[in-house]
């Protein structure tokens, strides 16, 4: 009996392809089998803690970073010690020769007086050109041309009355 359901079997594919052969099956024309969408369930709980893992390599260093402001200025530091003394610098050039200088003679006013600073101080005079200029002591003192004329001194511990005359003479 086995053999007789082989032999049904075998005629019946036969005449299956048989009826077939005029139709050409494309394969535009087999529809794709849908993919199966996955069921998501709920999300466990977590997990426990991982244990620690080993130290990682040091970095690369970071590029430097940007110039901070400028502060404000601090107080006044204390004077520093007087350094010492330098060297002497070398010697200067020679100057230009100078032009004939008006001569200056230096006139004592009370003749009779030898200084002796600062007890004693005598008062003088210059004499430039014929014409005696002294400090002039009134009104606060002040340099001035001293016309031919009776004046008086008053240096310290030397005073005296005195004549001035023409070409820079002062008699007492």
């Amino acid at each position: 009996m086995y053999n007789y359901l082989i032999n049904v079997l075998l005629v019946a594919l036969v005449l299956a392809i048989t009826a077939c052969a005029d139709r050409v099956v494309s394969p535009s024309f087999v529809a794709p089998l849908p993919t199966p969408t996955p069921i998501v369930g709920p999300v466990g709980p977590a997990g426990p803690q991982g244990l620690k893992g080993d130290t990682g390599s040091q970095g690369a260093k970071g590029d430097t970073g940007a110039t901070g402001l400028t502060g404000p200025i601090g107080p006044q530091g204390p004077m520093g010690l007087t350094g010492s003394t330098g060297p002497v610098g070398p010697q200067g050039i020679q100057g230009i020769p100078g032009l004939n200088a008006t001569p200056v003679t230096f006139v004592e006013l009370c003749g009779s007086c030898t200084g002796n600073y600062p007890s004693v101080f005598p008062e003088y005079g210059e004499c430039v050109q014929g014409q005696l200029y002294g400090v002039y002591s009134a009104n606060g003192g002040f340099w001035s041309l001293l016309l031919p004329g009776n004046y008086s001194s008053d240096g310290i511990n030397c005073s005296c009355n005195l004549h001035i005359a023409v070409n820079c003479v002062v008699t007492n």
